[in-house]
Order: C-alpha cells, then structure tokens, then sequence
C-alpha cells in the first residue's frame, strides 16, 4: 500500500503521464533470487527511481545515463544529517563511501 510522498508522487505521475508504467518495490526482509533479478531489471531499465528512505543497494549500481534517482524527503530536513553531512555521526557511512555512491548523481 502506497502512502504519504510515494502516494502522492504516484497519483500526480498518474494524472500527468497515464502512458507512463509504473512499478514499485516495497522493503521486505528478503526477496527470491527470481524476485531480485525482476527487481534489478526494472531498476536496470527504469527512466526515474523514487526512493523514500536510504538505500545502499542502489548506490552500488552503474545505471543507465538517461536515468534520474529521485530520493522524497520521509522527514524534516532540517532535523536530518545525510550525505558528506553525516560524516563522523554514530552509524555514518565514510566519506569513501559516500564519495562513491552520489558519484552518478548529475553536477
């Protein structure tokens, strides 16, 4: 079940661009290998990605040059540390880390 910015940026992608196919993943636990390889196709082949939350999966992965990630904000901004911010906080990633996975996100 959709909800909160993933609801909202569905409903609005569904008036603007009915053409359009949409596709979604919610988190769970654990997927099948089969599950997996539908998944990362989809995000292999996908125009735009919304995320809700962090995902180190996707930073991992070299994506297609016409493709854009669109990460929606799940909380204040201004209460939040991400990216080169959170560098040196309890459970911060490190800054090779963070180097990497924003590498393909456009200048």
């Amino acid at each position: 079940m959709l909800a909160d910015s993933f609801k909202a940026v569905y409903d609005e992608i569904i008036l603007q661009k009915p053409d359009y196919k949409v596709v979604g993943y919610l988190k769970q636990p654990q997927r099948t290998i089969l599950e997996l390889l539908k998944m990362y196709k989809d995000i292999a082949t996908a125009e735009y990605i919304f995320l809700d939350d962090y995902y180190r999966q996707i930073y991992g992965l070299t994506l297609r040059k016409d493709s854009e990630v669109i990460q929606l904000w799940h909380a204040a901004g201004a209460f939040k540390k991400f990216g080169f911010s959170s560098i040196g906080y309890a459970d911060s990633n490190t800054e090779s880390f963070e180097r990497d996975a924003h590498k393909t996100i456009p200048k």
